[in-house]
């Protein structure tokens, strides 16, 4: 899973404890939320989620990797969303030139986060 949008899915079934909900947020279909998370769990060789027709719980795996995950996503977040102040407060009115996108791969942020800060702190 290298997509940040793989982990906002997975962390909002298991907040929502429901597909459904989660397919109706994202304005996606339950079909390709069911089949992302199925995909997910082939790339991790174990299930995350028991699913049932009414709910969607976390197995004891999903637990431990939701939890694990947690606090470097929101790390990640509050960093991403600190480097925009800095920019907004710069008043900079041209669009940033490395845009930050959560669908990217954590090697394509960490790579435009490495150019947009040497930017940042050369201007």
């Amino acid at each position: 899973m290298e997509n940040l949008k793989d982990w906002e899915l997975l962390m909002r079934v298991a907040s929502n404890g429901s597909m459904n909900q989660t397919a109706a947020e994202l304005d996606l279909s339950i079909a390709t939320v069911s089949q992302k998370i199925k995909d997910i769990e082939a790339v991790l060789g174990y299930p995350i989620f028991e699913r049932t027709t009414k709910k969607t719980r976390l197995t004891p795996e999903g637990v431990q990797l939701l939890a694990a995950a947690k606090n470097p996503l929101d790390s990640f977040k509050s960093f991403v969303s600190d480097i925009h102040s800095a920019d907004r407060m710069k008043k900079s009115t041209s669009p940033a030139q490395y845009p930050i996108r959560f669908r990217d791969s954590f090697f394509v942020c960490a790579q435009n986060l490495k150019r947009r800060i040497r930017k940042w702190s050369l201007s």
